[in-house]
């Protein structure tokens, strides 16, 4: 008997998503205990130190479910951004709610629109439910095409994704570009964008807070995370806005108990650590320039970042300069995953890391 025949048919296409390499897996493969983990846009900072004595609490009553809906949450969420608890919809990290989106509005033959060399995860929840992705090229230097995307649609797309700032680019759609996309993607179209590292970039007078659209137009989500900023990638909490009536739809096909009692401790404490999260901001700028200073001095091209990595042309064959890097204890992320042959992505890092980063990343690629 052929086991593989009992699996949906989907199954077999469906990528195998490829995280950076964990801490145990740098033990086990390399058998160092000393690495500069780069290559899954943590946060060096680490926890706000408010979310490790929340955790510390709600670890007294791990024996109890946790509040399935997520309340007390919802309500700070509301409150911080002047919406309403019935348009938060809360997940196991963003990409949960990716699979809730997908699950969704997502019939077999429906179509996304999606630019090229984005977050991938896009595509494989809806291709895995025989939806389509429909692949927008950029334009120079990855930029993204708004209008060829609105170009793109059809009256089978569902959904309409942009990564603001992008993933693995680190580039921005800018605010007047957001604008005329939201005002002339057509209203069966919903526009998820995807703010994951809005945190990083706000300050650019070019980029904007979204959320005043939520108020224009219905079928529009915004997702953001606690992964980043806060750095509670682990605990597994992000959350969307969206309008009343989709929200409660997602809610529909989200996980029973999905957000577990640490993940909503640490998002409530996280909330009110304001101090944390300004100083986990100046740290991501101090060591994107301190990259940025390096690659000017070797005249290597890289894409201006708002998101805590930055994406460089290594001038060579990413996959042989990713290994080398592991052989030295520095785990960054090769562009070879987006098809980006050249391309290397390195998350930002304590002062001292990131040192060590580019002192391992000259020698590996000048000798030095």
């Amino acid at each position: 008997m052929n086991v593989q025949e009992l699996f949906r048919r989907e199954v077999s296409k469906k990528p195998t998503y490829v995280p950076g390499k964990s801490v145990d897996e740098m033990k086990r493969e390399f058998g160092v205990d000393q690495f500069v983990k780069a290559g899954s846009n943590e946060n060096p900072l680490g926890p706000s130190p408010l979310a490790i004595k929340a955790v510390q609490e709600a670890a007294l009553t791990m024996n109890l479910y946790p509040d399935d809906y997520g309340y007390k949450l919802k309500e700070k969420l509301a409150k911080k951004h002047d919406l309403k608890v019935e348009n938060i919809v809360l997940g196991n990290g963003g990409t949960e709610l990716l699979k809730m989106f997908a699950e969704c509005f997502i019939n077999e033959g429906d179509e996304i629109v999606v630019s090229a060399s984005t977050y991938n995860k896009y595509a494989t929840e809806v291709g895995f439910l025989g939806g389509v992705p429909v692949v927008v090229p950029t334009k120079e230097d990855f930029e993204v095409d708004v209008v060829g995307m609105v170009k793109a649609v059809t009256s089978r797309t569902k959904l309409l994704f942009i990564c603001n700032p992008n993933n693995p680019t680190g580039n921005i759609v800018s605010k007047d570009k957001i604008k005329w996309l939201i005002e002339n993607t057509p209203e069966h179209v919903t526009i998820i964008l995807d703010e994951a590292y809005f945190d990083y970039a706000i300050f650019h007078e070019d980029y904007e807070d979204t959320q005043h659209y939520l108020n224009q137009r219905e079928t529009l989500i915004i997702l953001r995370t606690f992964s980043k900023i806060a750095g509670l990638a682990g605990v597994r909490i992000g959350y969307a806005m969206t309008s009343p009536e989709i929200a409660a739809a997602l809610n529909r096909t989200k996980l029973t108990f999905g957000v577990n009692c640490f993940a909503l401790a640490a998002g409530m404490a996280a909330l009110d650590d304001n101090d944390h999260i300004e100083a986990a901001k100046a740290l991501n700028r101090c060591s994107i320039e301190m990259m940025e200073a390096y690659f000017d001095k070797r005249a290597l091209k890289y894409i201006k970042s708002y998101a805590n990595f930055i994406f460089v042309d290594v001038q060579r064959d990413v996959r042989e300069v990713y290994n080398e890097l592991l052989k030295y204890g520095v785990v960054a992320r090769g562009g070879h995953l987006w098809k980006l042959n050249n391309w290397l992505r390195i998350s930002t890092s304590t002062e001292e890391n990131t040192q060590i980063i580019i002192d391992v990343l000259d020698k590996v690629l000048f000798g030095n």
